[in-house]
């Protein structure tokens, strides 16, 4: 049964991706199947939670229940036909960032593009952490064999 969300081409989404936003994320996700240019904006109250959301290559931080939370509550129950165009701005590198674009590789079938804006405030220390994030992001089995990723 169509959903008022349905009939969108575009849904742009500010957003933590904290714990408790989890949920409606999914839900928006997944009543607006038909999208095809989904931009996002990751706000700083999420990349504020460093002990709950640990860069990628932490190796001093159980990322187990973090990956698992994902795993159990971000499995969406439809895939993207039309999805070819996603940006993702404001990148840091933290596990909960990887997650969820893992799944837009895993549930866009049409994807073209994934363009991924690094925060802006970086030094050169800080970019550890976003070479590992691009590995493991890379190295992800996507849904459509033609999307290009491109880490800005």
């Amino acid at each position: 049964m169509p959903t008022p969300f349905s009939a969108l081409r575009q849904l742009k989404l500010k957003m933590w991706l904290s714990r408790d936003c989890i949920r409606g994320i999914k839900y928006l996700l997944e009543k607006s199947y038909n999208l095809e240019t989904l931009p996002v904006e990751i706000t700083t109250r999420c990349c504020s939670k460093r002990l709950m959301y640990p860069y990628c290559n932490a190796t001093n931080v159980d990322t187990t229940k973090i990956w698992e939370y994902w795993k159990t509550n971000m499995v969406l129950q439809c895939n993207f036909y039309n999805l070819r165009f996603v940006e993702v701005w404001n990148v840091h590198g933290y596990v909960n960032e990887l997650e969820f674009l893992k799944l837009l590789l895993k549930n866009a079938i049409a994807l073209e593009k994934l363009i991924i804006f690094t925060c802006k405030s970086y030094s050169r220390d800080s970019q550890r952490p976003l070479r590992r994030f691009s590995e493991l992001l890379l190295a992800f089995p996507r849904a459509s064999s033609g999307a290009a990723i491109l880490l800005l």
